[in-house]
């Protein structure tokens, strides 16, 4: 080189160099990408709703679109067509809760109960029966049957009747004489008393339900004349009568159409207001429709506006994190590559300072740190050292001897200085250890820090040919400069370099 200065940048150790750091590239790119997850994540929750109206919002919007007129109508529309919906909802209701559309028309058990009830006290007949059942006897039915339904829906199952009801009921011909009797002997209020008949009739999927329907009604019956006799009432009740039948497919069939008709009807109707009223509404006139009918869904829209992130914003920005830790943590490698005093390739020496590499050897104080050196950095390396050093010594000493034997030529006494500006303890034992072997291939070697080292510096100027021991990563380009400054000062040939990796640092 005409000038010892002049640096030149080597394209080809750059690209090695950031291969050697791969691993502070990997950890850029995770760390910023995490944090650009991170500030998508916050970004996007601080202001996920800027553009999102509210319902109220939107409907205020939608009803300025129409005339005044216009909008009222529609809100009357919609205000039919919501209580139609909610009737509807009612019937739904209760056909999913009652025990009697759950029955089989085909599998199911009836029974009529004919009582005769007579009293001295007016009116207790009448206010016997209608007392009879309430809430608590319906819940006692309900735990007594084996499917355990509702005490709501029991009700269905259940009819108690007094006189006036009894002949249109359906009761068997015997019931019928019965009761025609005893209310051509006394019916309704006569002596100051009152004799009546009762008919109780329920029905269930099993005979077994029925049987623990009517324990429940027999006790009741008991519980009541009890009740009354407390009360200074006398009543006598008389079961005149018993009559079961069983998969009366017909009139089940009948009961339970003539619960759904008020329902079928509601839903005609309904049907038959949006055909005539609904459907010929205009496209304007039925988007603000439609957004009324949203009332119900819109507080929960709402709320999901406020609080969900998309997975893609996250994403997004994770991935623009990474990029950019990739991109930061190269751009700053190389920068550190191409500013830095530290030798971190060998073509640096023969590139920048004209010295070829005569020798190199990895710098290991353990086995641990040893396997810490990079594959590439450690491919075809000697290792020399604390780590296997009588071996390293012969494989790798041996070369640099011939070597130097090569360069020294005829030359009787062959005193070389191996110099070296990096204090670490593993690097100083390997090139000791390196002057030693040298020393028994019959150079005079020795060596030393001479920058540092006065002694050192004394024992350079005695050598006849130096050698410039470089730590890749560690050593200093102006320790370079400076060794072979006072080499050539003195007229002291450098004849190379013997480059050392530091596992330590991999």
């Amino acid at each position: 080189m005409g000038n010892e200065h002049e640096e030149v940048i080597d394209t080809k150790s750059g690209f090695a160099y950031l291969l050697v750091k791969w691993r502070v590239i990997v950890l850029a790119a995770l760390v910023i990408g995490i944090l650009g997850g991170i500030f998508g994540y916050v970004r996007k929750a601080a202001k996920p709703a800027e553009t999102v109206l509210s319902y109220e919002e939107r409907v205020e919007k939608a009803r300025k679109a129409l005339p005044e007129d216009t909008a009222l109508y529609v809100e009357q529309l919609y205000s039919q067509y919501s209580e139609y919906g909610k009737i509807l909802n009612e019937w739904n209701r209760y056909i999913e809760n009652s025990s009697m559309q759950k029955l089989d028309p085909r599998s199911y058990v009836k029974r009529d109960l004919l009582y005769s009830i007579e009293s001295a006290t007016p009116y207790a007949v009448s206010a016997f029966s209608s007392s009879l059942l309430g809430n608590e006897e319906f819940e006692k039915i309900a735990g007594a049957m084996a499917e355990k339904p509702s005490a709501d829906s029991i009700s269905e199952l259940v009819e108690v009747s007094d006189a006036a009801a009894v002949n249109q009921t359906g009761l068997s011909p015997y019931q019928q004489r019965v009761s025609d009797n005893v209310i051509t002997e006394s019916s309704g209020e006569e002596a100051g008393g009152s004799r009546n008949m009762m008919n109780i009739r329920f029905f269930a999927a099993s005979e077994e339900d029925v049987d623990a329907m009517q324990k429940v009604i027999e006790a009741r019956i008991l519980e009541r004349q009890k009740e009354l006799s407390g009360s200074g009432v006398n009543m006598t009740v008389r079961k005149v009568d018993e009559t079961t039948s069983v998969n009366d497919t017909k009139w089940l069939i009948n009961m339970q159409q003539t619960a759904l008709t008020p329902m079928i009807t509601m839903q005609n109707n309904r049907n038959n207001f949006i055909k005539n009223a609904v459907d010929v509404l205009s496209d304007k006139e039925a988007a603000y429709f439609a957004l009324l009918g949203s009332e119900d869904t819109a507080p929960a829209a709402a709320a999901s506006a406020k609080t969900s992130v998309s997975k893609k914003d996250v994403i997004k920005f994770a991935a623009v994190g990474v990029a950019a830790g990739l991109l930061l943590a190269i751009a700053w490698l190389l920068l550190v590559f191409v500013f830095s005093d530290k030798i971190i390739s060998e073509e640096q020496l023969k590139d920048n300072f004209a010295l070829p590499v005569l020798q190199r050897f990895v710098v290991a104080g353990s086995e641990k740190s040893l396997e810490k050196a990079d594959p590439i950095k450690k491919k075809g390396l000697i290792t020399l050292g604390a780590v296997d050093a009588a071996e390293s010594v012969e494989r790798g000493g041996k070369v640099l001897a011939y070597e130097l034997s090569r360069r020294l030529g005829s030359s009787e006494e062959k005193k070389v200085f191996l110099a070296y500006d990096c204090n670490r303890s593993e690097v100083r034992e390997t090139v000791e250890s390196l002057a030693e072997f040298l020393k028994g291939q019959g150079f005079a070697s020795a060596a030393g820090m001479p920058i540092t080292n006065e002694m050192d510096f004394q024992d350079l100027l005695n050598a006849e040919t130096a050698l410039i021991v470089t730590t890749l990563n560690t050593s200093r380009a102006g320790s370079v400069k400076n060794i072979k400054g006072i080499c050539q000062r003195n007229q002291i040939p450098v004849l190379g370099c013997v480059t050392l990796v530091d596992a330590s640092k991999y």
